[in-house]
């Protein structure tokens, strides 16, 4: 389970709040600006390492399931408070079902999402589909 340093009292950042066009090609830069703001939140740089690669294999998915049609948008947004980030990826695509036969070589980006963040879920429905992850700040590592 990946557990993170609470923010320092009165040092909460924005929100973050971000759009992005369904390119694969976009994603260093989501990446980029979702390490930073893990910096602001007082995120380590090894925990942060662990919640870019889950929520950046989130927006991998959204990019190429979501809309393998066709283009769209893919937001990232998250907060935290003084017990948890909470970050969401959501698009308004269809996901491929699980149903569908997949390649052997691939498929396994859930399993790293779980694996490095405990609780992440995924919900889908007609408007499209939602990973939440919930990561609990320790606050015994607070400075």
């Amino acid at each position: 389970m990946t557990t993170l340093r609470r923010p320092e009292i009165g040092s909460t950042p924005e929100p973050l709040d971000l759009s992005f066009p369904a390119m694969p090609d976009r994603l260093g830069e989501v990446r980029r600006q979702l390490r930073e703001w893990l910096s602001r939140c007082g995120i380590g740089a090894d925990r942060a390492y662990d919640v870019v690669l889950a929520v950046s294999e989130a927006c991998s998915n959204s990019v190429e399931h979501g809309y393998r049609h066709g283009g769209g948008l893919v937001r990232l947004s998250g907060v935290v408070t003084a017990t948890q980030l909470l970050i969401k990826v959501t698009d308004h695509g269809e996901w491929k079902s699980r149903d569908e036969p997949s390649d052997p070589r691939r498929g396994r980006g859930l399993q790293l999402m779980a694996a490095l963040v405990s609780d992440a879920v995924v919900t889908s429905d007609a408007d499209g589909t939602e990973v939440e992850f919930r990561i609990p700040l320790d606050p015994r590592l607070s400075s």
